[in-house]
């Protein structure tokens, strides 16, 4: 194995690793610290109805306007802490795996017509990392659709090619995409998250429109 191919492995190591040790500190503050938390508010909320009735001793609306802004404090913090874990594992993967995930942002996106083409028996083997990879790459080419296609139409097809997964996006974007400052950002993007993992993603334009196509490895070599 040359120095490539080796730091190619590292690398791909190193990012499997990451996406895994998020997925599971997600489950970790899913399943036991945000049940703690939101427990935790319902003592609140309980408390304050307590003081409400007059059970709060000399000065109830000082306790009030405590408890109040203990409430105000612990959901913000809740709302931070799952916000944060989704962002690092969206938490659309893990509820509705990728295709269910693609398809729920097709339809937050508005996307007048969205069509999914993959079977998912041959997407059960995919690591972390890649299922993260793929659904951010195809986030953003439909992201792109949404703000540049004529029609505001997709169709995402994915799969498995020699052990990789092949994810392609194909759009009605016309010329008016190059006019945007976003345009080149976006792609880079996906290119760089494809070759993060040792795969490689490409943008082409048809007389159709607009194809993103990337290939990634399901699991390091």
């Amino acid at each position: 194995m040359d120095r490539r191919e080796k730091n190619g492995k590292v690398a791909w190591e190193l990012t499997a690793g990451i996406e895994e040790e998020r997925q599971r500190l997600r489950r970790e503050i899913h399943d036991q610290m945000a049940p703690a938390l939101a427990a935790l508010r319902l003592r609140f909320d309980l408390a304050r109805e307590v003081v409400a009735d007059g059970a709060g001793g000399p000065d109830p609306l000082d306790s009030l306007d405590s408890v109040d802004e203990a409430i105000r404090n612990l959901g913000d913090a809740l709302s931070g802490l799952l916000a944060a874990i989704d962002g690092a594992f969206p938490a659309e993967l893990a509820r509705l795996g990728l295709i269910g995930a693609l398809a729920d942002l097709g339809a937050f996106l508005s996307l007048a017509d969205l069509r999914i083409e993959a079977d998912e028996n041959e997407l059960l083997e995919m690591s972390p990392a890649c299922e993260v990879a793929a659904y951010k790459i195809a986030a953003e080419a439909l992201t792109n659709a949404r703000k540049y296609s004529s029609d505001r139409s997709a169709v995402v097809r994915i799969d498995r090619q020699d052990g990789d997964i092949v994810l392609q996006v194909s759009s009605a974007i016309g010329s008016e995409r190059e006019r945007h400052p976003s345009y080149g950002v976006g792609f880079r993007s996906m290119r760089e998250r494809a070759a993060a993992l040792g795969g490689k993603c490409n943008v082409r334009a048809t007389d159709e429109g607009m194809v993103v196509r990337a290939r990634i490895p399901s699991r390091p070599a």
